[in-house]
């Protein structure tokens, strides 16, 4: 089973108000945004659509339920309220046997598209140089440099204090 999920809702309207949810904290007894997600797998029916109210526990409590069940009883571990009241995403695999493997003659061309992209990006990003193959240097981010300047502030401040910076793995 794949599970692709899209949590990005920053700023999108939803006409459906969140309901309430179950949570051991008061203030997040309500769920969020909904969440546009895809269960892939061949014991998935084709075309099916689910109606079941699912949410990120929803992903957990699979997970749980599928690895880590108490094989004494059957339970599983306890995570807290959310998760104990989520269904699983076991209910939408209601095939009884799985769907067959689509010929590979039927994606093949894909296969050689994916090949041919990934030799066309090695060959922009590495040269040949007298010592070896290298990448070019890409330019930082804003973001990146303010993180490499605030590493080397935190650094400094810690070899000022007679701190050895930690070993490289």
């Amino acid at each position: 089973m794949i599970v692709v999920t899209y949590d990005e809702h920053g700023g999108f309207y939803d006409h459906v108000a969140p309901p309430a949810a179950e949570d051991d904290f008061p203030d997040c007894r309500r769920h969020g945004p909904r969440v546009p997600a895809f269960v892939i797998s061949p014991w998935v029916a084709e075309r099916q659509v689910e109606h079941t109210a699912f949410d990120h526990a929803s992903i957990v409590k699979t997970v749980l339920a599928r690895f880590c069940r108490n094989p004494t009883d059957g339970t599983v571990p306890d995570m807290g309220a959310r998760v104990r009241a989520a269904s699983h995403l076991g209910t939408v695999l209601r095939r009884t046997s799985a769907r067959p493997s689509i010929a590979r003659s039927q994606y093949q061309d894909v296969i050689d598209e994916t090949r041919a992209w990934q030799e066309a990006l090695a060959a922009q990003s590495v040269i040949a140089t007298d010592q070896g193959a290298v990448s070019p240097q890409a330019e930082l981010t804003d973001f990146q440099q303010e993180f490499v300047a605030y590493r080397k502030a935190v650094l400094d401040a810690r070899a000022a204090r007679g701190i050895r910076p930690p070993a490289p793995n």
